[in-house]
């Protein structure tokens, strides 16, 4: 039988001499998901036998990487965002750090200026993972969480129900043919961005991920007009719009919001990744999201 340090090495070198760029730490995900064993684990009992079951669980996860490019999260069926476990499946969006980056300086920017949005509308929720991370910041706020998917609204609802959050429910919507019947104070949205011309050269891992949660088809901002001609109707009087968008779109999304103020903010890597328009009292949240505070 393998040992936990031998079979931690074998991972991390098959990985990346097969061009997985976070071969470690893909190395450290695969071996805890199919051993229960963690990083510290291998450090301190190292020698720990690993059995025959187990191995060929490992040697069919990893076979599945490498010769077919399916993205880790789908192999393993969960990521961790904003501190709940969500499902996913090829139906959704695997949810990215840039993503809940843009939920967490949301919330904070909120929070900072001592204002809860009671109402909350997630446009192309995918997953669900942005209505679930602001449903559960904010437990008080009705939130809604729009998709044109019924196998991705599946997932979410399980989302909800996985995570026990309550405050949340998902409707089918085409944002194409929508008549808007209520107003909200906060609209997220991280919709399609890739353009049909880039949608040809991206990494091969990301063919397995649903395109029509990457690509509009078009030339990248086809939903961003959308969801900008009807906020007059969707919105609040105070209310808060926040895009995520693709690099070197934001500058072009910025003059489509009809609001009074809007900015620009920046993911972890420095790419100005987000648009974000307030109006009314909610001034302050923009401030605060500017700010980092």
């Amino acid at each position: 039988m393998e040992t936990l340090v031998s079979v931690q090495r074998w991972l991390e070198d098959s990985l990346r001499k097969g061009g997985i760029e976070e071969w470690r730490r893909e190395a450290e995900i695969i071996l805890h998901h199919v051993s229960g064993y963690s990083k510290l684990d291998v450090l301190v009992t190292p020698d720990r036998k690993i059995d025959e079951r187990l191995m060929l669980q490992l040697v069919e996860i990893l076979g599945k990487r490498l010769r077919h490019r399916i993205p880790l999260q789908y192999l393993i069926g969960r990521v961790e965002f904003y501190g709940l476990q969500i499902l996913v499946n090829p139906a959704v969006l695997i949810p990215r750090p840039e993503t809940e980056y843009l939920v967490v300086q949301l919330i904070e920017a909120f929070r900072a200026a001592r204002i809860s949005p009671r109402t909350i509308l997630d446009i192309g929720t995918g997953s669900g993972c942005i209505a679930l991370a602001l449903a559960k910041a904010f437990p008080t706020s009705e939130v809604v969480g729009w998709d044109i998917s019924a196998e991705a609204l599946e997932i979410a609802q399980q989302n909800a129900q996985f995570n026990a959050v309550n405050n949340v429910e998902f409707a089918r919507v085409d944002i194409f043919g929508v008549v808007p019947a209520k107003r909200f104070e906060l609209i997220v949205a991280n919709p399609p961005y890739v353009s049909r011309e880039d949608y040809n050269a991206l990494a091969p891992e990301l063919y397995h991920e649903p395109a029509i949660a990457i690509t509009d088809g078009n030339d990248g901002l086809h939903f961003y007009r959308q969801i900008s001609s009807l906020l007059h109707a969707l919105t609040a009087r105070d209310s808060v719009v926040a895009f995520e968008c693709g690099i070197e779109q934001a500058r072009t999304i910025v003059p489509l919001i009809p609001f009074e103020q809007v900015g620009t903010g920046r993911d972890l890597e420095g790419v100005e990744r987000y648009v974000i328009g307030v109006q009314g009292q909610f001034g302050p949240v923009l401030r605060f999201f500017l700010c980092g505070k």
